[in-house]
């Protein structure tokens, strides 16, 4: 909106922490909601590649994320520079299919006449995921033809994807912490207050200062033996869970008829992506 603009210019200018658009009318009819991820999905990707043309690949995150920036920027030489889909893939992390949501009162309820099929394809979840150059291109190019599934944003880029065959890669170094609390080897981190990123953000700084101090100076001191969790504290870190796929309910779903059914688990196209 017009009216916000000199206040996002404003915070832009103290902390460094937004990408504006350098036109006004990208996103002006994306308002920020929910109902509205597909959209902001199609209106980034375009905007990214505008304003970054020749960067390799793109990362797609919440706002409630921790990455180590370091150790992603690291493995980027090493990653697929076309063709690449990468992130957290529920069905290759639970070794069983993702259901649609029949549920008329969820908000990413699927009717049969949307999508009529009993799996959803494998996806990287939508809190962080990453995406080659020439994929992000694919979505920006056709954005006005791509229709989405539903409400759900990742399940709509990895339908949008598989149409150039392109599947998601699963990393165990992207976690979401309401399912798996606080993990030290993840590259990227979901779900977490900004307590929990920012005191899990110092315990990370800290702990490389030391390691730098050490092999820099080639002293006899040690490392810290504090770890970036030692201090982990769920209700402060964490945000408070909607749900849980650790039940044993996560791949069961309501059929029309109001009973239950579980879908077979179908051979999963996936493969493991490893950040060291």
């Amino acid at each position: 909106k017009s009216e916000l603009q000199p206040f996002l210019e404003r915070e832009q200018a103290l902390f460094h922490d937004l990408l504006l658009p350098s036109t006004s009318t990208l996103f002006e009819n994306v308002e920020d909601t929910y109902v509205n991820l597909v959209s902001k999905t199609k209106s980034f990707l375009t905007f990214a590649l505008n304003e970054f043309p020749t960067a390799s690949h793109f990362m797609l995150t919440d706002d409630d994320i921790l990455i180590d920036t370091l150790r992603l920027l690291e493995a980027l030489p090493t990653l697929p520079i076309t063709k690449f889909y990468a992130g957290q893939v529920w069905a290759h992390h639970f070794n069983s299919p993702r259901l649609p949501q029949r549920d008329p009162k969820h908000r990413n309820y699927l009717p049969p006449e949307v999508y009529p099929m009993s799996q959803l394809p494998p996806f990287a979840i939508g809190p962080h995921y990453i995406l080659s150059a020439d994929c992000a291109e694919f979505i920006a190019k056709n954005r006005n033809q791509l229709a989405s599934v539903g409400t759900l944003e990742d399940v709509s880029v990895a339908m949008w994807l598989f149409a150039i065959g392109v599947h998601p890669q699963h990393s165990d170094q992207f976690m979401n912490a309401r399912l798996f609390g606080c993990v030290e080897h993840a590259v990227s981190l979901a779900d977490l207050t900004p307590i929990g990123i920012i005191e899990m953000h110092a315990a990370r700084t800290t702990i490389k200062n030391e390691n730098s101090t050490f092999f820099n100076t080639h002293s006899t001191m040690t490392t810290s033996s504090a770890a970036v969790c030692d201090k982990y504290d769920q209700l402060k870190w964490v945000k408070t869970p909607r749900f849980s796929l650790l039940k044993e309910d996560a791949v069961v779903s309501l059929d029309p008829d109001g009973g239950q059914s579980r879908a077979p688990i179908a051979p999963l196209t996936t493969t493991t992506l490893n950040i060291k």
